[in-house]
């Protein structure tokens, strides 16, 4: 028994001393990045509304709009356009990891945006300013959260009165 015991703990320790003397050290694989590059096509979830006439407009919370996003990919640095039913943005943003981050650097809204509404008894339009997107890649599926910013225009077509943030939900799919 006893010298079985010697035996086993022989070719332990042989085992050893070779893994940790004879063995080649490996650094951890980074995972890769994901390609993302093409066309998504996207729905935003409205959760929370922020700002001028927010009250007014509880009404949209809930409520679903749809989206396109295409992306150029360079590495980990991203850039692209998204077409919003109030306009198109160019975005650009990052990818690390499954983690994607864009932001709006130029929006051009329609030439008259369609929603009107009545804000601090004035008559009011929205125009897009600006969209962040936080989202994690998961193969063809992107899902997270949005912040869509818009410019109050009173009256409509005037001066910017206010702002009107809509957090919410996205969920992106390829097409």
């Amino acid at each position: 028994m006893k010298a079985n015991s010697a035996l086993t703990m022989v070719v332990v320790l042989s085992g050893y001393s070779t893994a940790c003397v004879g063995g080649t050290a490996s650094s951890p694989t980074q995972p890769a990045t994901p390609d993302v590059a093409g066309a998504w096509h996207g729905t935003m979830r409205a959760t929370s509304l922020v700002g001028q006439c927010a009250s007014g407009l509880q009404y949209i919370l809930g409520g679903t709009s749809q989206f396109d996003l295409r992306l150029t990919q360079t590495g980990s640095a991203l850039a692209g356009t998204i077409e919003l039913d109030k306009g198109t943005c160019d975005v650009s943003g990052t990818l690390v990891q499954n983690r994607l981050t864009l932001s709006t650097t130029t929006c051009h809204p329609l030439e008259r945006t369609i929603f009107f509404f009545v804000c601090d008894g004035m008559n009011s339009e929205f125009v897009v300013r600006s969209l962040t997107l936080d989202s994690n890649v998961d193969g063809g599926v992107m899902t997270g959260k949005y912040t869509y910013t818009d410019d109050i225009r009173a009256p409509v077509g005037g001066p910017v009165a206010g702002v009107l943030a809509e957090n919410g939900d996205a969920t992106m799919i390829r097409r």
